[in-house]
């Protein structure tokens, strides 16, 4: 998943969040868009049947959640 930012600012708010199923490399996943976030993440559940290859970081990211 890739997060892109429009340039120009609206009136829309920043911390607007959207979910919904989508297909994400031929997968049916549940999908939770962020219009402010940096970067964005996908669980190692869905990585797995995607048949996605891990990769470590070489940076530690600290990650928070509203609950």
């Amino acid at each position: 998943m890739y997060y892109l930012e429009a340039e120009g600012g609206g009136d829309e708010d920043p911390h607007t969040v959207v979910s919904g199923t989508f297909l994400v490399n031929a997968v049916s996943v549940t999908v939770l868009f962020d219009a402010g976030a940096t970067h964005s993440f996908i669980s190692p559940i869905a990585a797995a049947r995607m048949t996605c290859d891990f990769k470590e970081l070489d940076v530690y990211l600290c990650v928070t959640t509203p609950t």
